[in-house]
This record gives C-alpha cells, sequence and structure tokens, in this order.
C-alpha cells in the first residue's frame, strides 16, 4: 500500500527513489554482513558465507546508486512481479479456504484472480505509452494488491476462528 501511494504520488520520482532506498538497505545489509564475518573470524568453528554475500550486496548496491536510469526502467517488470506472487499467495488462500469449507473461499479466489489479470496486463503494457502512466497504473495495482490483501487477511482470520470454534464444540460433544 505504502509503495503504491508513493508511485501514485510522485510516478516519476518514486522509481528513482525505490532504486534508491533498495540501493541503500543493499549496501545496509552488505556492511552487516561484513560485520558478521569480521566477527566470526574469532570463533574457529564457525563457518558462514558472510563475506561472499556482503561483496554481492555490496556491489548491487553500489552499482544501483551509481547506475539508477538503468534500473528504473526495471522497477515496473520488478513490481509486477510482486503483484504476481502476491495473487498466487491468494489464490492458494482460497483453496485453504475452500478445504475448511469457508464460504468466503470464491472471493478471496475472485480478488487473486482479478489481481493476477492486473499484474499480467501490467507486465505486457498493452495501454501506457508514457513511462509515468505505467507507474501510475502500477501503483493502483498495488494500491488494489495491498487493500486486497487487508480483506484476504480479515477474511482468512475470521474463517479460521469459525474452523477452531466448531472443533472445540465437536470436542466438547465427543467428551459427553
Amino acid at each position: 500500500c505504502a509503495l503504491g501511494t508513493i508511485l501514485v504520488l510522485v510516478p516519476g520520482t518514486g522509481s528513482t527513489t525505490i532504486c534508491y532506498i533498495m540501493a541503500g538497505c543493499f549496501i545496509f545489509l552488505a556492511l552487516y554482513y561484513f560485520f558478521r564475518f569480521f566477527r566470526s573470524l574469532k570463533d574457529p568453528d564457525y563457518i558462514g558465507n558472510e563475506l561472499g554475500g556482503a561483496i554481492a550486496l555490496l556491489v548491487a548496491g553500489v552499482y544501483m546508486v551509481l547506475d539508477v536510469n538503468r534500473l528504473v526502467s526495471l522497477v515496473p517488470v520488478l513490481l509486477a512481479f510482486i503483484i504476481v506472487s502476491d495473487s498466487a499467495i491468494k489464490l492458494q488462500n482460497s483453496f485453504f479456504l475452500k478445504k475448511i469449507k469457508s464460504e468466503k473461499a470464491g472471493a478471496i479466489f475472485l480478488i487473486g484472480l482479478i489481481n493476477l489479470v492486473i499484474a499480467i496486463l501490467l507486465l505486457w503494457n498493452p495501454f501506457f505509452g508514457k513511462f509515468t502512466d505505467l507507474i501510475v497504473a502500477l501503483a493502483v495495482g498495488l494500491l488494489f494488491s495491498g487493500v486486497s490483501d487487508l480483506v484476504m487477511l480479515i477474511l482468512v482470520i475470521k474463517a479460521s476462528k469459525s474452523v477452531r470454534e466448531e472443533n472445540l464444540i465437536e470436542e466438547h460433544i465427543e467428551k459427553r
């Protein structure tokens, strides 16, 4: 939701900001892994891959800072894939709800399917001529995805509670 809001408010600079934030996170993680690596040198029994991860993250972070303009063009594709994976999770949760005989399984399935269609349309970009139009469309897709996540979460929690209550009632009846 927050990412979608940022992109709706400032579509042009929002993509660049996202790249810089990711670069900062990569560099921060690299420093953390360097710290863990040098700390692990004191423990003779510890074998880890922190140095490799630190170098890879540092190179990726520095590259992102130095060549942000090239990476900005990848932001829409990455965001669309995030929506695709979120859609898959929604679809999976709909099957879980169907398994526990929830009435909300169809609604969650429909939300997941709509989310997936939006993501696929955004990946193939058939309607958007300008880059900022695509970013705004992605932002709307991310907002829909975030709101539907909240709706799905509420529905899944309610369904899980009702199943637990039914199981408790059945256990109580069986004990009599």
